[in-house]
């Protein structure tokens, strides 16, 4: 990149007002009183901060890649060139088709740097409470977790003795099965500490698990599928009900690691 394309990128990039960060719950403990607190902007957020650096050079597109992905690309004038990033995101929870663009504008986004630091944050774990048929962070701890951004205080991000992993690993195996994008989505959302967490049953699984997935969608439109066979973790990783698949016992995952 040259120097201009630098400056913009680095504009873009730059952190944002600790207010302005919201927090959503990730994985939580059995008795849904603790849950770790994952950090994300919201997308008027990167609409403004591209208004700010790129004023009217910039523009998006959306075209839908299979049947429940959507991609998005962002394009910025540089000069007289326009340069595109771009990423994807599968249907959410809620109101999937809007769910859908707004987190691949999001990924789109962070393509050119915006936002890319959250995901290097730690995701402490902080107290919950009910909230209709969820739960959400309470208020007292959502004013801690902004001073924390602010660098006045430092706090737990040691998981409590029952962390609820395995939906991690769950939602990780149902994005493989999916494909090599959806994998690559659902990582570039984890926390670095769920990353660091999963690294190895990235290589050992998820990757193969994936690349099957692309075979099979090859061989269905006409390609030629690998040979190469994916490999599998130890029998004792698995849970005693496993099936090709199944969740993993976390708790044996991670001494695993360790060894």
């Amino acid at each position: 990149m040259d120097d201009h394309t630098d400056d913009i990128v680095g504009r873009l990039a730059a952190p944002f007002p600790p207010e302005t960060i919201s927090w959503r719950v990730g994985a939580t403990t059995k008795d849904k009183s603790r849950g770790l607190a994952l950090a994300y902007i919201d997308a008027r957020d990167v609409q403004d901060r591209l208004d700010q650096v790129c004023g009217i050079y910039w523009q998006v597109r959306h075209h839908h890649c299979g049947t429940d992905r959507l991609a998005c690309d962002i394009g910025i004038k540089v000069g007289d060139e326009w340069l595109w990033r771009g990423d994807g995101a599968g249907s959410t929870d809620v109101e999937a088709e809007k769910g859908a663009f707004s987190d691949s504008f999001k990924r789109a986004a962070v393509r050119w740097g915006v936002g890319r630091y959250l995901y290097d944050l730690d995701s402490p774990w902080v107290e919950l409470e009910a909230k209709g048929n969820t739960h959400v962070i309470k208020a007292g701890e959502s004013t801690k977790l902004t001073r924390m951004l602010e660098g006045r205080l430092k706090i737990d991000t040691k998981a409590p003795a029952e962390p609820a992993d395995e939906a991690i690993v769950s939602e990780a195996q149902d994005a493989a099965r999916k494909g090599s994008f959806a994998l690559r989505a659902f990582w570039d959302g984890l926390t670095a500490g769920h990353k660091r967490q999963l690294k190895e049953f990235l290589d050992t699984t998820l990757k193969p698990m994936a690349a099957r997935a692309d075979n099979l969608n090859d061989t269905e439109s006409g390609g030629t599928p690998s040979p190469e066979p994916p490999r599998a973790l130890p029998a004792k990783l698995l849970t005693p009900q496993a099936s090709e698949g199944a969740p993993i016992n976390m708790r044996d995952f991670v001494d695993y690691l360790g060894t």
